[in-house]
């Protein structure tokens, strides 16, 4: 049997399948051949879902009519621009060059990421793409 429609990028991948049952068959020739010819196992982390769940997947959750960005993403942002603002402008009361340096490139990773996604409300939230447009 084969896999019409998989994705997989690294270590991480997914599969579509018709069935539940489909799915299983196909996860039991995975783990058969991964111990038999790679002597690898398949992690544990495994789940079977509808598509209309939403696929978690590098660090989006992909709908069937949308893609958003995964909350965890989100917070590991506001956690390091709190980060910034605290060491910047509470504890020194000034910024130094290399420190907007910092910041910039993360404000630039975070708005490479969510780009990519429906996140309109998010960029305009924490003005994102507006800090990269104008502080180039």
């Amino acid at each position: 049997m084969s896999v019409k429609y998989y994705m997989r990028y690294v270590d991480d991948m997914i599969l579509l399948g018709r069935s539940k049952e489909e799915l299983e068959y196909i996860k039991r020739e995975i783990v058969i051949y991964l111990q038999d010819k790679l002597q690898l196992q398949l992690r544990e982390k495994f789940y079977l879902c509808q598509i209309k769940q939403g696929i978690d997947f590098l660090g989006y959750i992909i709908k069937p009519s949308h893609i958003l960005v995964r909350q965890r993403v989100v917070n590991n942002f506001k956690y390091k621009k709190a980060q910034f603002l605290d060491n910047c402008f509470v504890d020194r009361k000034t910024c130094s060059f290399e420190d907007a340096k910092k910041f910039k490139a993360i404000n630039a990773s975070f708005y490479g990421h969510i780009k990519h996604a429906d996140s309109y409300k998010l960029m305009e939230k924490y003005q994102v793409e507006n800090w990269i447009r104008n502080k180039k």
